[in-house]
């Protein structure tokens, strides 16, 4: 381990850096740091940058996995610069062709990025690459998967945008952010993000995948070859899963719309997002109405089913 600049190993293959932005979670790092040291595809940089907190013994965690792995580059920010900062930190920080982020609690399998760099040098016009996903509970109990992305492989960009921006939130697209990007188009989806409101609005990782769709096709694998841990401890019925699940608070829909129009590079784009979201927003308008007359009746139901007994 370094705390200044990678040292890589000659593997074969473009170089794949990899930032792994930490906060507070010494054992939950070591997971997600071992799953990245066994990739079958060895010629990476990861840097993992640690917004400090009360909590110590971070560096030494990483230490203690690394060991004397000359790709991990450890980084301690002198004060909390914020999940956004911390995002944008290692990403500066990417030397290679190819740049992901890395969550400090997920693991992913060992033909992760193998698979995912397969796709991306067989074709140039894809700017990045995801593969399926299951998300588990702090116990590690199976929540949800999240297995095929290959919908929104379309080569016509209005096509795309348009079938990312119409589907439910609770389908899994916001995990896409984790995905494989070409360094430099992620960047440039960075720096159009970066000034927007997207910051601070609800689905702000949305808004990034967004920008990042915008500016050209992603390539998919289609099995599940990463897993992201929830604080979640149980599957919630998909009946309390709405309004929110199926779209942005009403509160913030329009927050969150402006943050999308923010990234469009051209009239085109902003033309699909209004679109969209305007069918949207009726939409939630009619399930927000039946959500309180149907919460009811469910109610109703569980209770003369089990007796008056609420679950």
């Amino acid at each position: 381990m370094s705390v200044e600049t990678p040292t890589t190993t000659g593997a074969a293959g473009p170089l794949v850096s990899i930032g792994l932005p930490c906060y507070r979670r010494p054992e939950a790092l070591q997971v997600a740091l071992r799953s990245l040291l066994a990739q079958t595809y060895r010629n990476l940089e990861i840097f993992v940058h640690e917004n400090p907190s009360e909590v110590d013994g971070i560096e030494a965690a990483v230490r203690e996995v690394a060991g004397d792995d000359p790709r991990v580059v450890f980084r301690r920010h002198s004060e909390n610069i914020g999940p956004s900062g911390n995002f944008e930190s290692v990403l500066n920080r990417a030397n290679g062709p190819y740049f992901m982020w890395a969550a400090d609690d997920d693991e992913w399998h060992p033909e992760f990025v193998e698979r995912l760099v397969e796709r991306l040098e067989a074709d140039p016009a894809y700017i990045a690459a995801a593969s399926g996903l299951e998300v588990v509970d702090a116990r590690g109990a199976r929540l949800s998967v999240f297995d095929r992305f290959s919908r929104f492989d379309r080569p016509d960009r209005a096509e795309r945008l348009r079938a990312y921006l119409a589907e439910p939130e609770l389908l899994g697209k916001a995990n896409l952010i984790y995905g494989l990007y070409r360094t430099e188009a992620v960047r440039e989806a960075w720096a159009v993000w970066k000034p927007t409101p997207a910051l601070t609005v609800w689905g702000s990782d949305i808004v990034l995948v967004f920008a990042a769709f915008v500016r050209g096709p992603w390539a998919f694998v289609d099995r599940v070859l990463m897993t992201k841990r929830s604080p979640k401890v149980s599957k919630r019925r998909s009946w309390q899963a709405f309004p929110e699940d199926f779209g942005p608070p009403t509160a913030v829909f329009d927050d969150y719309e402006a943050a999308l129009l923010e990234v469009c590079p051209d009239d085109a784009a902003r033309d699909v997002v209004r679109d969209v979201m305007s069918a949207r927003r009726r939409r939630l308008r009619w399930v927000s109405s039946w959500r309180r007359p149907l919460g009811r009746m469910i109610t109703r139901l569980v209770l003369a089913v089990t007796g008056g007994a609420r679950p």
